[in-house]
């Protein structure tokens, strides 16, 4: 969308001057929908919205020959006013015994997305009549046998967190609750933080839970909040990535209440047949429960497939692909989960794993290689920073480490290894041509007696391992972390020139 500084750079098209000039009679542009070209309706439409032509853009929403509006790309914030005169648009077009011929409008899209449409049909990215873009065009023409049906579905990424609602998520509920049967509110990415469960409820009850796909859970949440919570992610049949942080268990339950709850939340993970990116942070029931959750709908999921979106009607493909995503962060873990994790079927083609804050330091490395074997084909980011790792559980797993040919993220920093372990660690990563960013901690031997980091030190030390890494091969981005600074409470971090910590450089 042109801002007026760019009109005024850029002098109009003959097409933008031809829209003007046919929105300057509000009256004949309207009687001119019925007979409109179809390349025309969007670079009229974005003339329309630039120029607040209100009347206009309802008589085009009701005649608009796509399935699926995006009026969100328009809009570089939200814009209520905007909001209203679309969704008065679909009111008036829902309720009309005879509908305009050219209907074809199934969704109309709030969200940022899909910005492309109006750059290719307004002609800002290539020639109007280039084959390109005629492919394109025909591809977002709906079939005529094809009629669009009732509920009218609108499509909007929805972050509740603040109380009152803001307004516009005040003005979508009510004119959802206004519209029943003939408006259906659908979400795709939903991320939650802080509100009391009663609302979460009432919110959920307003969507069409099978059409979530992303869900982000930041509430501190009591276990039993939660399962109350799980009956309805039990319903989101299509949900890809669930992010879930800082879980609790009420001291003043007891084991049995526990397990009660516990068994209600799995039973609901068992209906989630389509999840491919799990995330975990703070989660403190998952202690000794691991294998409960991983081997219900995430072993689903890999056996029986998973289903995708592919567009406005919601066509559904079978995809036969275990978990991608596993990230467990500041969780405790214990020695049956640990051993669970390298067990569980559904992970022997991660892509991303991430283990930061789980403190692995009395277990044993057995199960981790056995885990980074199954996925050494596929694993492109390995994160285990702030992991309590040794120096021997360290050696145990580099020779696998070295398999991980695929790898283009490693994050080690954050354990307390010693110089001839971290340099052997690095030598391991001579056929990890593909890595991209490494970070790694300062060797234990950079630090004086009372753990207070030595300068001098620490430069001779990272310039060593350095030195040995460009015999073997050449690094793209490598970052050193100390162990937070006794003075600031930071990090310094070589090879960072904005490093947090630069308390002992000179000035």
């Amino acid at each position: 969308m042109q801002t007026p500084e760019d009109e005024q750079q850029t002098p109009p098209t003959l097409q933008e001057l031809a829209g003007r000039s046919l929105l300057k009679d509000k009256s004949r542009a309207i009687l001119a929908l019925e007979d409109l070209p179809i390349q025309l309706f969007p670079p009229l439409f974005m003339e329309a919205f630039n120029r607040r032509h209100t009347e206009v853009l309802k008589k085009m929403v009701q005649a608009w020959p796509f399935t699926r509006l995006p009026l969100g790309a328009l809009m570089n914030t939200l814009q209520l006013g905007m909001i209203r005169v679309a969704l008065d648009g679909l009111d008036m077009l829902a309720a009309q015994q005879d509908r305009p011929r050219r209907w074809k409008l199934q969704v109309l899209d709030l969200r940022k997305v899909h910005g492309n449409f109006w750059r290719t049909w307004s002609g800002a990215v290539v020639d109007a009549c280039s084959p390109g873009v005629m492919k394109e065009r025909q591809t977002v023409k709906a079939s005529p046998d094809t009629g669009p049906t009732l509920p009218l579905k609108v499509l909007a990424n929805l972050r509740l967190q603040q109380r009152p609602l803001n307004a516009f998520l005040s003005f979508l509920f009510h004119r959802v609750d206004e519209r029943k049967g003939l408006i259906q509110l659908c979400c795709k990415k939903l991320q939650m933080c802080s509100l009391p469960v009663c609302t979460i409820e009432k919110i959920l009850e307003r969507l069409d839970l099978d059409f979530i796909q992303q869900l982000d859970v930041q509430c501190f949440w009591r276990l039993s909040t939660l399962a109350t919570f799980a009956t309805y992610w039990g319903q989101m049949s299509n949900l890809r990535k669930l992010f879930f942080s800082h879980v609790y268990v009420s001291a003043y339950a007891s084991q049995e209440e526990r397990d009660q709850l516990m068994d209600d939340i799995t039973s609901q993970f068992a209906k989630m047949d389509s999840l491919w990116r799990l995330y975990l942070d703070g989660v403190f029931f998952l202690e000794g429960r691991l294998c409960q959750v991983l081997s219900c709908g995430f072993l689903l999921g890999s056996q029986e497939g998973r289903f995708i979106d592919d567009g406005p009607t919601r066509s559904l493909k079978l995809l036969k692909t275990p978990l991608e995503t596993l990230s467990i962060t500041n969780c405790l873990l214990s020695d049956p989960d640990w051993n669970d994790l390298s067990g569980s079927p559904n992970l022997d083609q991660l892509i991303h794993l991430t283990l930061w804050g789980s403190k692995l330091t009395s277990f044993s490395p057995e199960p981790l290689v056995i885990l980074l074997e199954n996925a050494a084909a596929t694993l492109e980011t390995l994160n285990l920073q702030d992991c309590g790792i040794t120096n021997s559980q360290l050696q145990a797993i580099l020779p696998v480490l070295s398999c991980c040919s695929q790898l283009r993220v490693l994050s080690f920093n954050g354990n307390d290894i010693s110089m001839s372990f971290l340099s052997n660690l690095l030598l391991h990563t001579s056929r990890l041509t593909r890595l991209s960013l490494e970070k790694y901690p300062a060797p234990l031997e950079s630090y004086d007696a009372q753990g207070a980091i030595h300068p001098g030190r620490l430069f001779q030390l990272i310039d060593e391992l350095m030195e040995k890494l460009r015999d073997v091969r050449e690094p793209k981005s490598i970052l050193f972390y100390t162990k937070p600074c006794h003075r600031c409470g930071n990090w310094f971090i070589y090879n960072l020139p904005s490093s947090p910590c630069r308390c002992w450089l000179p000035a």
